[in-house]
């Protein structure tokens, strides 16, 4: 129920008064039309009998019809609409327009502010319509002459989350209005839609403001969303080092503090010892990545670290800890306890209070000590001697390889930043590194590259290993072949004699070697062609050859061998003579048998049984073979055409001599023969023994070509 009065209209409800509007003036009826008052005042004072009719719409506040008309009589709300009845018999009918029709109209008189309160009273318009009612009247306040950049930005602050933050963004950088814009930027990241390009210019926003209270207030705001690796970033950029270390070690980035420490502070010891504070896997990947530079300024103390990595590495509390701690307190300040960061919480605490299972790989940290060559050997000569090291050397053979060819080159290596007194101390040195890599080549458990161990040994003129290595790897030739380079006469002649009998040719190389030098080698000539006479290496004639090259040779130098060699032919000579009068005797022998075998008959006088060695009896019947062996017919039963006791062998040589002819005709095994026989001309006459080559009678009585 509302009621009039002179000086305001006055609402009730059933058992209370309630709002009270303030309307001066007498009033002649009023009505309530949906949300609107409508009220006829009373006649104006110029006696024309005029009312004036306003309707007020009390929810959003704004006067939505005014007009005259001629005394008013009656006002009815009905059917939707408003019916005003006059004196004159007359009546009007007043409808309400739709809402965007009323937008409209407020737009045209720049009521923005009445258009958000209608907009937002109307069921018809979403979230979206009214936020770009907001932008129409930040836009408004923006752009009227008297800019109100304050007022616009109060309205733009209303579209975040249905206006792209680009739009506003824009318009207050080209204004270089920068305190709106940290107020919209700030907003937005209070409503965590922020991205990392807004984060950005906050920051830089803050810095250019070089309000430092600001930037501690964002880092430290938990409500804040935003991009940590770019708030970092910006905040190193702008030398506000302090904070991104804060904020680095708040999120745990660990890689970012340690850049920040070494990069930006120069804090090597603090960055170490924030290292020791890592689990494992993380003081492993931080070491890989900054234990060059940290090597580099803390050497003892990086050396130490990366020990223990490689063996028992155990992580100690500290600031790291510390933050942790601190960021499980905001936590539970702010009621939330994420999952991934309470696994995160117990992962930390079990590596803390256990020595780590696994221990890193000595290979993976050799690039560290690029700077640093005697720690690096410090480090390795460590390494070897533990036993986590012999653990590695079984599983991983190739990383235990690395480790020592590592050594052994850094034995090797001169330091050219270590100057000394005079060349006797240099040399001094460098025989005890020389006995340190050697006793490191002898080590029963140390594995090497040996292609690479030799590379690096002749690299640096490390005799002692050049010639072990050759030795290891079973390379004859090649070490004697090193000490030729080195006219080194009594070691070529060690070398022929230790490694001789597994390798006949090293003596001819080394008969040709002496041969060609210019200086005069007699000793060692001659007792070279004592082994090959005695081993009967070369052909006289080649060896001849050999020796002529040098035109200094003597005769005296190969005297001896020449007379012990020609005695040697004769005595063969005598031999062979010997064998072809025994074997021609013996062919006489078996041909005249043959003939005899042919043109006259055979006596048999054997009176016992070759099988049974029984008395033959001359009224039974007996067999007589030509090999001289007679057997009872019973003996020898039906079938036997061949001696029993002569059969296997006379079976072997037919075996043998048919194997031999089906073999004739495979000439590449021939061929291939008498290419890798010593002495061409034995193969082809042990093949002639085989009958290999022997005649066909052909039917005319000449002989066929042999096969």
């Amino acid at each position: 129920m509302h009621h009039p009065s002179l000086q305001a209209i006055y609402f009730f409800a059933p058992d209370v008064r309630r709002d009270c509007l303030a309307f001066a003036g007498p009033k002649k009826m009023i009505a309530w039309f949906r949300s609107h008052l409508v009220v006829v005042w009373a006649q104006d004072t110029s006696g024309q009998n005029f009312n004036t009719v306003n309707i007020y719409d009390l929810r959003n506040k704004f006067t939505a019809f005014t007009k005259e008309f001629h005394n008013v009589t009656n006002v009815i709300t009905e059917w939707g609409s408003i019916f005003i009845l006059t004196a004159d018999g007359k009546c009007f009918q007043l409808e309400e327009k739709d809402t965007q029709t009323k937008l409209d109209t407020l737009f045209k008189n720049d009521l923005y502010s009445v258009a958000i309160n209608l907009a937002k009273s109307s069921q018809g318009y979403d979230a979206n319509a009214i936020v770009d009612i907001y932008r129409k009247y930040g836009d408004y306040l923006y752009a009227r002459p008297r800019f109100d950049f304050d007022g616009a930005m109060a309205q733009y602050l209303q579209t975040i989350g249905g206006l792209e933050p680009s739009y506003v963004i824009r318009k207050f950088l080209d204004a270089q209005r920068i305190h709106n814009l940290t107020t919209y930027l700030q907003a937005l990241h209070t409503k965590k839609i922020a991205n990392p390009d807004h984060t950005t210019l906050l920051l830089n926003c803050f810095t250019k403001l070089k309000d430092e209270e600001q930037i501690n207030a964002f880092i430290e705001k938990s409500e804040y969303q935003f991009d940590v690796d770019t708030a970092i970033s910006v905040c190193r950029q702008a030398a506000y080092y302090v904070q991104a270390l804060r904020l680095a070690k708040r999120h745990r980035l660990h890689h970012m503090v340690l850049k920040i420490l070494l990069e930006d502070l120069g804090r090597h010891s603090q960055a170490l010892e924030y290292i020791r504070t890592l689990d494992f896997a993380e003081a492993e990947a931080a070491m890989k990545l900054h234990g060059k530079e940290l090597t580099t300024h803390l050497p003892a103390q990086s050396t130490e670290l990366v020990q223990q990595l490689c063996t028992s590495y155990q992580p100690s509390g500290g600031e790291h800890v510390e933050g942790i701690k601190a960021a499980q307190a905001n936590q539970a300040d702010d009621g939330i306890a994420p999952l991934e960061s309470l696994l995160d919480d117990i992962s930390f605490i079990v590596n803390a209070n256990r020595a780590s299972d696994t221990v890193a790989n000595p290979a993976d940290f050799v690039h560290i000590f690029v700077n640093q060559p005697e720690w690096l050997v410090m480090f390795l000569e460590f390494i070897i001697e533990q036993e986590e090291f012999a653990a590695l050397h079984e599983q991983n053979e190739e990383a235990a390889k690395i480790v020592y060819d590592t050594l052994l080159e850094m034995y090797l290596r001169e330091d050219d930043n270590v100057t000394f007194e005079d060349e006797a101390t240099r040399n001094a040195k460098r025989r005890e590194q020389h006995q340190k890599a050697l006793a490191l080549l002898l080590n029963d458990k140390a594995m090497f590259h040996e292609n690479h161990a030799l590379v690096l040994a002749k690299m640096h003129g490390f005799h002692d290993g050049v010639v072990l290595l050759y030795e290891r790897q079973h390379m004859y030739n090649e070490k004697l072949h090193y000490f030729m380079e080195l006219h080194n006469y009594d070691e070529i002649l060690k070398t022929c004699k230790r490694h001789g009998d597994v390798d006949d040719d090293l003596w001819v190389q080394a008969l040709s070697f002496f041969a060609s030098q210019q200086q005069k080698c007699e000793s060692e000539i001659k007792e070279v062609l004592k082994y090959i006479e005695r081993n009967r290496l070369l052909p006289p004639l080649l060896v001849i050859q050999i020796l002529a090259q040098n035109k200094g040779t003597t005769l005296s130098v190969v005297k001896d061998y020449i007379i012990e060699t020609l005695k040697q032919t004769h005595h063969l000579i005598r031999e062979d003579k010997r064998q072809i009068r025994e074997i021609s005797e013996e062919t006489d022998k078996m041909r005249t048998e043959i003939e005899e075998l042919k043109t006259s008959a055979k006596i048999f006088q054997v009176s016992k049984c070759s099988a049974c060695l029984n008395q033959l009896d001359p009224h039974s019947t007996s067999v007589h073979f030509l090999c001289m062996h007679s057997f009872h017919q019973r003996c020898l039963g039906d079938s036997e055409r061949e001696c029993p006791i002569c059969l296997p062998e006379n079976k072997k040589i037919l075996d043998i001599r048919r194997h031999l002819e089906e073999n004739a005709d495979q000439h590449d095994q021939f061929y291939k023969q008498l290419d890798c026989a010593v002495d061409g001309f034995s193969k082809v006459a042990e093949y002639f023994g085989r009958g290999i080559f022997q005649s066909i009678i052909t039917p005319g009585g000449g002989n066929a070509p042999s096969k």
